[in-house]
């Protein structure tokens, strides 16, 4: 929805994103779960959290 807004209305968290997006850095965005239940994750599941978090 971002692209379709004129990013001199974007709020304060939209304006933090869509910077975050145009460097390609995903660490904002959750997957279909939670961090707090990673602990019980699939080590592929571990490895995608990991390639997230950086």
């Amino acid at each position: 929805m971002l692209k379709l807004k004129n990013p001199t209305e974007y709020t304060g968290p939209e304006s933090c994103r869509a910077h975050l997006i145009d460097e390609e850095n995903l660490s904002w965005y959750l997957r279909m779960q939670a961090l707090s239940f990673s602990e019980n994750a699939t080590q592929s599941e571990q490895n995608e959290m990991n390639m997230l978090k950086r």
